[in-house]
């Protein structure tokens, strides 16, 4: 019998790696490279010789920019600073204006407080002339940081930092990597012709990978050895560069890209952070909040997320696609230790230990909606916490609810038409479920049909959902929302897989899991849901 079960439990783990593969192939698929034209310093070369020529190949490109320099700096034509309408003039062109310091100082040699006033005041700087999308990257000077410098980036809010070093971009965005380009050899580099930087760019298409290009002087005449600095470029290899791109950008191979467009950040100053399993900026949730300011948004696409997310700031997380967090049996799902989160969109679970829940939320003010938080010790733990709005969440835990205080908290919105987690047609509170199908919601009557419970769910003396959602009594539908969170996406299919299996708290589902038709419930099931939420030829239709 043991061996039977061990055999049947294999081949559900390799359905649920197929149904992974297939969520990597579906998010690869509109994957393509990215090329990201950088200036340092702030020369006027930005504008008087590669705007033009950018802007007739419908490209913007990224200035970083010496902060100091500018209150006297001439604009005029050869080795000058930008001045103030020089910048306007490229921000409004949609080029991106971000951050070389204020002095351009060697920020490994400063002392903790010159350190921060140099990035806190650029940044402030940057802001304060209205230049916001990207005030939030640095190009360190020099191409010069350690350890502590990168604390330092971090702790004045900026997002990433680019280096001058030549590698694969990794998952620390504080070492961007960047292809350093010389009209002429020095500083122990060789020059770096036009081939080559089109060698380098069709390796990035090859992988689809991402390649920052960094200029500093765009020059009339170039490029002779003991005569021209090795970062002067001559101007027409700056324009085959940009043409050369442009024709890539047209074949749709690549696209030419700022660095606001690449972290998504906005006018406002604030940013959108997306997370995904593979191909984003982030492949973490915690990492994007780590980078995150107050203010920001961070979206998680559709997949599985094992770690313990620990919200700190005022944000906005958002699920797209129902994105799981699984936090295998220790510590918190989902923390909220900051007022004002709103979280919306996420299946929290995995949530095993002691005082350990799917969420837990040690702070207050918070809106929580379209969240599942099922097969945890806790689904909801509140320490000391009140004031949060939540509603149409999902729960089927253990335990569903425990508040540690006596802070009271709303658990409903308004009777309003429109579709509910688990597919009803009012939106009102939450689904209470317990995993042996006895859990308020689950028994409750609903004499109206209407999918909200008759009668008011006490949580405790200060906290009562007034409409808890009512199961539907009608039958199950054939919609393939097999956990029943109002959404179609592979979580369904895994859910589905981990039923057939007969795995603890998935005994219950929400639709009908023949989705092929049949007669059976199978694991082919939920290979053929799978396939028909990845865009799979012939598997267009549940029937």
């Amino acid at each position: 019998m043991k061996n039977k079960m061990d055999g049947i439990m294999t081949k559900i783990n390799k359905i649920l790696i197929g149904i992974l593969i297939i969520l990597s192939l579906a998010s690869n698929a509109s994957a393509m490279s990215k090329v990201m034209i950088t200036f340092d310093d702030g020369w006027t070369d930005d504008y008087y010789k590669a705007l033009p020529i950018m802007q007739a190949n419908h490209q913007n490109g990224t200035a970083f920019i010496i902060t100091g320099e500018i209150a006297n700096a001439s604009g005029g034509t050869g080795i000058e600073y930008m001045n103030l309408s020089q910048l306007k003039a490229l921000y409004s062109a949609g080029w991106d204006l971000s951050s070389h310091t204020v002095t351009h100082s060697d920020l490994t040699t400063l002392s903790a407080t010159s350190l921060n006033s140099e990035l806190v005041n650029s940044k402030a700087w940057l802001n304060n002339s209205g230049f916001t999308k990207a005030s939030r990257f640095l190009a360190y000077p020099y191409g010069e940081y350690n350890s502590n410098v990168e604390t330092a980036v971090k702790n004045a809010g900026y997002i990433s930092a680019r280096t001058v070093n030549y590698g694969t971009m990794t998952s620390n965005l504080y070492e961007l990597p960047a292809l350093l380009t010389y009209g002429v050899p020095g500083y122990g580099n060789p020059a770096t012709p036009v081939s080559y930087i089109e060698t380098e760019i069709n390796k990035s298409i090859s992988s689809n990978g991402v390649l920052i290009i960094t200029f500093h002087l765009i020059s009339d005449v170039c490029c002779i050895a003991g005569i021209n600095s090795p970062e002067e470029y001559k101007i027409s290899d700056f324009k085959a560069i940009s043409d050369f791109l442009k024709n890539k950008s047209d074949a749709n191979q690549l696209q030419v890209i700022t660095m606001s467009q690449y972290f998504n950040t906005s006018s406002a100053g604030t940013a959108t952070l997306t997370v995904c399993p593979g191909g984003c900026v982030y492949s973490s949730i915690q990492d994007a909040i780590n980078a995150s300011s107050s203010g920001d948004t961070i979206e998680a696409q559709s997949g599985i997320y094992y770690e313990n997310v620990n919200v700190n700031k005022q944000l906005t997380l958002r699920g797209i696609g129902m994105p799981v967090v699984d936090a295998r049996g220790s510590g918190n799902a989902i923390t909220l230790a900051a007022d004002g989160i709103t979280l919306e969109g996420f299946t929290a679970t995995g949530a095993g230990g002691y005082s350990e829940a799917g969420i837990k939320v040690t702070s207050s003010s918070n809106t929580l909606s379209g969240n599942n938080v099922s097969n945890n010790k806790y689904g909801i733990y509140l320490f000391s916490s009140s004031n949060n709005m939540l509603s149409n969440n999902f729960f089927n835990n253990i335990n569903n609810f425990y508040n540690s205080g006596t802070g009271s908290n709303i658990w409903n919105i308004t009777k309003t038409p429109g579709i509910n987690i688990i597919g009803g047609s009012y939106l009102g509170g939450n689904f209470w479920a317990y995993p042996n199908g006895t859990g308020f919601s689950q028994a409750c009557s609903d004499s109206d049909k209407d999918g909200i419970c008759d009668s008011p769910y006490i949580l405790d003396s200060n906290n009562t959902d007034y409409l808890p959602l009512a199961k539907n009594t009608v039958g199950l539908p054939k919609t393939g929302d097999i956990n029943g969170d109002g959404k179609l996406t592979l979580v369904d299919a895994i859910y589905l897989a981990k039923h057939v299996g007969s795995f603890s708290g998935y005994e219950t589902i929400y639709a009908d899991g023949d989705i092929n038709a049949n007669g059976k419930v199978t694991l082919v099931d939920a290979i053929y849901l799978a396939k028909h939420v990845g865009g799979f030829i012939g598997y267009e239709k549940i029937y």
